[in-house]
């Protein structure tokens, strides 16, 4: 008989701290000790981070996140930077990059990077129905680790950004 664990999973909203999320899962599922009920996985992962290099709503460097997670005993840390191709909201900052930039960027910052750190390239589109088949294309045509799928407007305005909303 094969022994069975049990696994959770999360979905973070923005504003909701990942390590307030696993301290929550240590605290209370390990309470009892000599439970083998549950196992709490040690590899935590942050794979939703944005730097201020390239997400203009972000205010964070990439040698300021590197260093929160090495602080905080991060094992794999994915940076998904804003990409809102045709993004129609005119008060919106976030637009699109050069995704080449990106790269090259991304190989120097791994560099930075301690043995203990696994650090994942990722992207978050901004989804639109009519941007869906250039999503696809620079999803193919590019090497990430990790691809975010997100909806950041509504009726064609950015909700967070826009003084209409």
């Amino acid at each position: 008989v094969q022994s069975r664990k049990k696994y959770f999973c999360f979905f973070i909203c923005h504003g909701v701290s990942p390590l307030s999320v696993f301290n929550f899962i240590y605290d209370n599922i390990n309470k009892d000790k000599n439970s083998k009920k549950y196992e709490v996985l040690y590899m935590f992962a942050d794979t939703h981070n944005h730097t201020c290099h390239y997400s203009p709503d972000a205010e964070q460097t990439i040698d300021e996140l590197i260093a929160a997670a090495v602080s905080n005993n991060l094992s794999v840390v994915g940076i998904t930077e804003h990409y809102e191709y045709d993004n129609p909201d005119p008060e919106d900052n976030i637009q699109t990059f050069d995704i080449d930039s990106y790269i090259k960027s991304f190989e120097d910052w791994k560099k930075k990077c301690p043995s203990s750190l696994e650090l994942l390239m990722g992207i978050e589109f901004g989804y639109q129905t009519h941007t869906a088949s250039v999503i696809d294309e620079l999803a193919a045509k590019y090497p990430f680790d990790t691809v975010v799928l997100s909806n950041h407007l509504f009726r064609g305005v950015d909700l967070f950004y826009s003084k209409d909303a």
